[in-house]
């Protein structure tokens, strides 16, 4: 006769084949998914491997062409001395302040979000992936590049025809900054830091991280293989992510951080400047000092900067419905984890 199992033994077995199962798939997804270690070193590393790949990028007739125009432009206009610049952020660091600060000068022409054709979060994504995971080959960085310019002319051009100096305030826009010092070889970076614990803070309480963070995992298959760069959606897959929403936001403002803090290091002091959030929001005069040596306001003066920056702007105070608060005491352990190991 046959041994009939017991009701215990039956459920004790299937328990123990789920859980069994249960870390074959975690393990399976980890193994495809699983984010790799990002420092600010690691991110030097890659900087330095895309760099041959620029300069090969540079020498295609097609970017060739797009960088001569460029400089035609900037000699037959004429503009300011200063060259086009980009402001690096993660964002909700007072891009739309500085942004509507400058837009106060008649020598400067600011291009924030939703006033110019630009690189979406896509393609941003698509960028931050391929410099996390690799796959930054001469058909994508080439394609990407004339994307990029292309997103940029027209305004460009605007603002050389008036003679303005061109500035993009939009956080959007840092992860494509070697891009951009490539194509416009007079252009200089303002990287524009915020403490990440308040950084993170804005994000949850204003619930600004939809749309923008997403994904934090994708399908690595996608690293090496044939497809070609099409600045959509489709180019890679949106996944469900098992962390919670800080973790994301609390990566991303790491990740970009460590980027802009690798790039500005590799790009040089002459082309780059630092400057804190609280300096702006203090109107410091220091500050302004730095930022007027840069940037073409000098029909603005300290007083209008720090009386500009005395009332908020962009507080998005109707959207406020919950805190980041209770995280703060562990926050500071995630970052400093984050930047040694590159994770949690």
């Amino acid at each position: 006769m046959g041994t009939t199992l017991s009701p215990f033994v039956y459920v004790k077995r299937s328990t123990l084949q789920c859980r069994a199962l249960g870390r074959s798939l975690q393990s399976l997804w980890r193994t495809r998914y699983s984010v790799p270690p990002m420092t600010r070193t690691v991110f030097e590393r890659r900087l330095q491997q895309l760099d041959p790949v620029l300069r090969e990028v540079a020498d295609y007739p097609c970017i060739k062409e797009r960088i001569n125009l460029i400089r035609d432009l900037e000699t037959t206009f004429a503009g300011p001395k200063q060259p086009p610049t980009w402001v690096m952020s993660t964002g909700r660091c007072g891009t739309r302040a500085f942004h509507e600060f400058l837009e106060h000068s008649q020598t400067v022409k600011s291009y924030h979000r939703g006033q110019t054709v630009n690189c979406g979060f896509a393609e941003r994504n698509e960028m931050l992936y391929r410099l996390v995971y690799g796959g930054l080959d001469v058909d994508f960085v080439r394609a990407a590049a004339v994307r990029f310019f292309s997103a940029n002319l027209d305004d460009l051009a605007y603002s050389l025809r008036t003679r303005r100096q061109y500035v993009v305030v939009h956080h959007g826009y840092t992860i494509f900054a070697p891009l951009a010092a490539m194509l416009f070889p007079r252009s200089q970076f303002i990287h524009l830091r915020r403490d990440p614990q308040e950084v993170l803070e804005s994000f949850i309480s204003k619930d600004q991280y939809r749309g923008q963070l997403e994904p934090l995992y994708v399908d690595t298959g996608f690293v090496g293989s044939g497809r070609r760069y099409k600045s959509h959606r489709e180019n890679f897959r949106y996944l469900r992510s098992p962390w919670p929403v800080y973790k994301k936001v609390l990566w991303y403002i790491h990740v970009t951080n460590a980027f802009a803090e690798a790039f500005v290091d590799l790009i040089g002091p002459e082309r780059s400047l630092l400057i804190e959030s609280r300096a702006l929001f203090a109107g410091d005069q220091e500050c302004f000092r730095k930022l007027a040596e840069r940037l073409a306001i000098g029909d603005l003066t300290s007083g209008q900067f720090r009386e500009h920056f005395a009332r908020p702007v962009n507080a998005k105070l109707h959207r406020r419905h919950g805190s980041a608060s209770g995280l703060q005491a562990s926050i500071g352990g995630m970052l400093a984890r984050l930047a040694q190991t590159g994770h949690f």
